[in-house]
């Protein structure tokens, strides 16, 4: 009944505070809001180019094995859309989504009598697959290669089949694998973005290989092991057997072979060679053999496949890497399967380029960050002599998802993937299984203790570790070596960081430095000059190498590591925006590259070269570059002291209204109750004054940490919206207009208090007026004001390391005062006890956290990552 009479009362009210709050809601749909061509699927649709469309597989390939190309024309569609378009695959659509494919096929009938698998080399992320309407498997993990058996009764020879594809990119926060939340991560194109074939091999056929070498102590012999496993039902017992050999192709030379008859149903056989007289692999000399083996039935053979291998060992011991016992100076790059143009997507003429290119450098290594590359990649690297760290997209995983079957699984599933593609190749020198793993509960150390068992059953690659922003710790005795990303560090700082690893394993360091000024971020503006343009690039160019050319030829530095990489070989593309990158036209372009993105040359590529091919260093000027610091803080910060000095002493009135909300705090409130009206003015002028305050000091907050790497993550998982990041890196980029903007959210944030306030007040039956409360809310956050001889130089006390904590505290104490003034203003309105009121106030505060909490945990997980972030944070200090 209260409520109903109060009705015109709610009504007005709320009409008074429309004009503001609809301002809010014009805000929110600024910053939420996306373009519908963001997710177009033509427009925003890679693929390889059509002459590089046929598939190089040579194990699906021989004289008794062919392949059906499934790559070319498609037809795709976005979830719902009712009409398909023409696509190309392989290929990628650049968001995140689902999208369905579709194609027709034939098989001659000349081969109903083989077995056939389909193969797909990436599709990202899960897929379902559906031949001639029926479903046929389902996969998920979009950078490891899978094959599904095909029932040849469901297939149409010499007529159409139809292959459909169901895709689907978007990662979860608790199911999907990776995560959601995956920092510092390549770009999410979704769709069937790498080769895809039907396999055809006869009815009975080699399977799988598994390859393992045991080499002599002085490495001029070997005994290689060769698991061989076979499928198709045998009609004739006893008349199976498997010939081996290992040829130089180059010389036509045979070094081994074997024959082995089969004993009935036997379809598991392990075979031993001895071999002598090879050469061994390394990377000047990536001398590679071709190990052939034959299924022969009554001395015909039934099938061939032929794979190409090279013999070495690598190891570490004592925080070196051997190879083929000898000590073997790592040196190599960051890479990210990310070409202009392509994405992920490129064909084989281009990896091989990629390749050679980065060993014009003379570089050894590749570090495949964050996901397996493709398999064309490591027969590259095999043939001109790269070694490859692969790596799982295993990054910064919360320890409460290992206790989780279905994401075990999933990353347990991903790993045997991985490590059965790829562990055969020669090339293949390390596993990094994972990246900022705390591992600190029983069933994470569990998970990980099974997933090095996997790798180890199939390989004697070292096994890693990376770690980007917590630091290392006590890490499995299955760990070979530990990578340390130190991205950005100067030398001095990067000395201090290598010296003080507590970890007893091999140091392997990844170093590097952005291609960036602040000028370019945005911060400073662009020029329209071309000539100044051109010299500032060079400028940075400069900057990069300079670096480089300092931390590379430090010695100090190299002999306290077993190797490093540098960050980056070319520029890449991030999953989401960085703050770090500033207000760029592309915001996810990490311009870390000794090239950039489109392969040009920066001069940080000569001077890599120079060190790691000559030895020498090329002399590079140095520039000193003194961090930012605007002086539009000091400059709004002095104006808003001159602004209220000058209005406090020309009002004795405003005068002694803060003498009194200080004072006599009590007495205020009773007039705000009994309806005695404040000025207008005065109250205007307070809330400019308190709004203008906080909104320098977060402004200098967010600068400060714009080039912080974990603020920024912690960015992502809490801004979910992508188009929203980029709108607040492009106001913390430019302060002015993050002042504005922040000085409106706080007058925002303190009108929406003031209407939960009013409402709360007609449900206890009190009937004040919503400008009281709006007074009483600015009134008695006055105490901030005690803070503006500290606000022109805010920035420059939170800029100093051994400050910034203790300025944050200072914020949070005024805020936690301005808060108990609150309260003990509602006392008064309420005429409430003050622990009425501040049970009230924890269940306001409850309600509306507790259900923005909520939201955010549901929708990102967001709880699970405050024990790793609050170590990253504890790090930090």
């Amino acid at each position: 009944m209260r409520i109903y009479k109060n009705y015109k009362i709610i009504r007005a009210d709320l009409l008074k505070a429309a004009n503001l709050l609809a301002a809010c809601s014009l805000l929110a749909f600024f910053f939420s809001c996306k373009s519908d061509l963001d997710n177009d699927l033509r427009k925003k649709y890679l693929h390889r180019p059509k002459d590089q469309i046929a598939p190089v597989d040579s194990s699906s390939v021989s004289e008794t094995r062919r392949i059906a190309n499934l790559n070319g024309e498609w037809q795709a569609k976005k979830k719902d859309a009712e009409s398909w378009e023409q696509v190309w695959v392989p290929g990628a659509y650049d968001f995140e989504g689902e999208v369905e494919f579709k194609r027709s096929f034939e098989i001659d009938s000349s081969l109903a009598s083989h077995s056939f698998k389909l193969v797909a080399f990436g599709i990202n992320n899960r897929c379902k697959l559906f031949l001639n309407n029926d479903f046929i498997g389902a996969h998920e993990g979009g950078y490891t290669s899978f094959a599904i058996e095909l029932d040849r009764h469901r297939l149409s020879f010499d007529q159409p089949n139809e292959l459909r594809i169901e895709v689907d990119n978007s990662l979860l926060p608790r199911n999907s694998f990776p995560l959601k939340h995956r920092p510092m991560s390549p770009r999410n194109f979704g769709g069937i973005f790498r080769d895809i074939f039907i396999a055809v091999a006869p009815a009975i056929s080699i399977d799988d290989l598994q390859i393992s070498k045991t080499f002599s102590e002085d490495f001029t012999e070997c005994q290689l092991s060769v698991v061989t496993r076979l499928k198709g039902k045998n009609p004739e017992s006893n008349q199976l057997s498997l010939r081996l050999e290992l040829w130089d192709s180059d010389n036509q030379k045979k070094l081994a072979g074997a024959d082995v008859q089969l004993e009935d149903k036997i379809t598991r056989e392990t075979i031993l060679l001895d071999v002598s007289g090879f050469e061994l692999w390394s990377p000047d000399n990536p001398k590679i053999y071709e190990l052939k083996v034959n299924l022969t039935q009554k001395g015909n053979v039934l099938d061939e496949e032929i794979l190409k291998i090279g013999f070495n060992k690598i190891q570490v011991q004592d925080n070196q890497f051997l190879l083929n016992g000898q000590p073997f100076a790592l040196r190599g790059f960051d890479w990210f399967e990310d070409f202009p143009g392509l994405g992920p997507i490129a064909d084989l003429k281009r990896i091989k380029e990629e390749i050679l290119r980065i060993k014009e450098t003379g570089a050894n290594a590749l570090r495949v960050v964050g996901t397996p590359p493709h398999p064309y990649l490591l027969a590259v690297c095999d043939e001109l002599g790269m070694l490859v760290f692969e790596e799982m997209p295993l990054t910064l995983i919360p320890d409460i998802r290992f206790e989780e079957t279905l994401f075990s699984q999933l990353a347990l599933n991903y790993c045997k993937e991985m490590v059965a593609r790829d562990a055969y190749h020669t090339s293949l020198a390390a596993w990094g299984l994972g990246t900022d793993l705390l591992l600190e509960s029983a069933n994470s150390e569990s998970f990980f203790h099974t997933l090095t068992e996997t790798v180890k059953r199939r390989s004697t690659r070292p096994i890693y570790l990376a770690y980007r922003f917590l630091d290392t710790f006590e890490l499995p005795a299955s760990v070979d070596f530990v990578l340390r990303d130190f991205y950005n560090k100067d030398l001095d700082e990067l000395m201090n960081l290598v010296k003080g690893q507590n970890s007893k394993k091999a140091l392997v360091l990844s170093l590097g430095y952005p291609a960036r000024l602040e000028r370019e971020q945005g911060l400073l503006g662009n020029s329209t000059d071309i000539s100044a343009d051109e010299k500032f690039s060079v400028e940075v160019q400069e900057v990069q190498a300079y670096k480089l050319n300092r931390s590379l030829g430090n010695s100090e530095l190299q002999e306290n590591n077993a190797g490093f990489f540098i960050h980056t070989f070319a520029d890449w593309q991030e999953a989401r925006p960085n703050l770090f990158l500033g207000a760029t036209s592309d915001a996810v372009l990490n311009k870390s590259g000794v090239v950039d993105f489109d392969r040009e040359k920066r001069i940080a590529f000569d001077a890599v070269k120079s060190i790691l091919k000559n030895n020498r260093f090329i002399n590079i000027s140095a520039r000193s570059h003194e961090p930012a610091n605007p002086n539009i803080y000091p400059i709004v910060g002095l104006i808003l002291i001159l602004f209220f000095l000058f209005n406090f002493q020309r009002s004795r009135r405003l005068r002694g209204n803060l003498r009194r909300i200080f004072l006599y705090p009590h007495g205020f409130y009773m007039e705000l109750k009994e309806k005695r009206k404040i000025s207008a003015l005065h109250t205007f002028l307070i809330s400019l004054t308190i709004c203008s305050l906080l909104s320098i000091i977060s402004s200098s907050i967010l600068f400060n940490y714009r080039n912080d790497f974990v603020f920024n993550e912690i960015l992502n998982l809490i801004i979910g919206s992508v188009d929203l990041k980029l709108k607040l890196i492009w106001l913390v980029w430019r302060p002015a207009w993050l002042l504005i903007v922040s000085t409106l959210v706080f007058y925002l944030a303190f009108t929406f208090l003031t209407l939960v306030l009013r409402i709360t007040s007609l449900f206890l039956g009190q009937n004040l007026p919503f400008r009281q409360f709006f007074t009483l809310v600015f009134w008695s956050s006055a105490n901030f004001i005690w803070l503006l001889p500290i606000v022109p130089i805010y920035f420059r006390i939170i800029s100093q390391t051994a400050w910034a904590a203790s300025a944050i505290l200072v914020l949070v104490f005024f805020g936690l005062w301005a808060c108990g003034r609150l309260l003990q203003g509602l006392k008064v309105v309420y005429s409430m006890s003050f622990l009425k009121v501040g049970i009230l106030a924890m269940i306001l505060f409850v309600s509306i956290l507790g259900g923005i909490s909520w939201y955010y945990n549901v929708k990102y997980a967001l709880f699970d990552y405050v024990p790793i972030y609050r170590q990253i944070i504890a790090v930090g200090f």
